[in-house]
């Protein structure tokens, strides 16, 4: 059991962007299972939540183009191929507003469902004034 000050912990998007947003990840795994255990509780902003669906988008936008990038090489290659050896087939562009509709769903099912995070709306608290 680690020997923390507070069980109440806030993961920042940079640790969820290291490991490529992937719940599934060994070291995620660990913080889940800290949490389902009862040894720490997980909280997330809306904040938190917005940074990483803009930061899916920029990851589903670089993957489609990279794999559109590839497709196109491929579909050249191909027509070249197939003047002499009958149809190859042809491998479907990626469409980078799904795939990042897709992911976020994922995402954002995956922590409702399985690891019930404490949710805090942050964007509508009033800020408290200072005093003193």
């Amino acid at each position: 059991m680690p020997a923390w000050k507070t069980r109440h912990v806030f993961v920042d998007t940079a640790v969820y962007k290291r490991y490529g947003h992937n719940l599934n990840d060994k070291v995620l795994q660990r913080l889940l299972k800290l949490t389902q255990d009862h040894v720490s509780t997980l909280h997330i902003t809306d904040i938190t939540l917005a940074q990483i669906k803009h930061q899916l988008g920029d990851m589903a936008a670089e993957v489609a183009q990279a794999v559109n990038k590839g497709n196109r090489l491929l579909r050249n290659w191909r027509s070249v191929r197939s003047q002499h050896s009958g149809n190859q087939p042809v491998h479907a562009d990626v469409d980078a507003a799904a795939l990042a509709h897709d992911a976020v769903s994922n995402f954002d099912f995956t922590m409702k469902i399985g690891w019930r995070p404490t949710r805090h709306d942050a964007l509508n608290m009033p800020a408290k004034a200072q005093t003193g």
